[in-house]
Parts: C-alpha cells; structure tokens; sequence
C-alpha cells in the first residue's frame, strides 16, 4: 500500500509529465530477492520516479497545492534542471 501522497500523484496521470512511478513499480527481480530488495530499499521503495527535476518539482507543487502530502522525487536525467 503506498502513501497518500505517492498515490495522489499516480492518480494524476496525463496531469503530470515525466512520471514513472514508485520504485517499488519499476524494480523487477526474481521471487527469491524480493524480501532482500525491500528490506535494502526501505522507504526508498515510494520514491517517485520522475524524468527531470522540473517533472518532481511540478510533482511536489502540486502536492503542495492539494494538501496531499510529502514524497521524495528521484530524477532519471539527474543533469536536467528546472
């Protein structure tokens, strides 16, 4: 179950651009590892996956906005900036 404010985001689908999702969604391992990535991701595993920093800030504003809460972005082009 994610948190609320990772799901607020989700659920704004065309609304925000460059959103991949949670890191949980995108990480694929065999069955035996799956105990061992969540234990070594932790909380890391609601991060919000977004293409450039631009695309987490516009994430974070509309949180911000809404009342929906905090999430952590992490960025794919780590260079990019808003």
């Amino acid at each position: 179950s994610y948190q609320k404010s990772v799901r607020l985001v989700m659920q704004q689908g065309n609304r925000l651009s460059g959103i991949h999702g949670p890191v949980s969604r995108l990480i694929r391992t065999e069955d035996e590892y799956t105990s061992a990535i969540e234990i070594a991701l932790g909380g890391a595993m609601q991060q919000i996956v977004v293409d450039t920093e631009q695309d987490g800030k516009a994430a974070i504003s509309f949180l911000k906005r809404t009342g929906g809460g905090r999430a952590t972005c992490r960025y794919l082009l780590s260079g990019a900036r808003a």
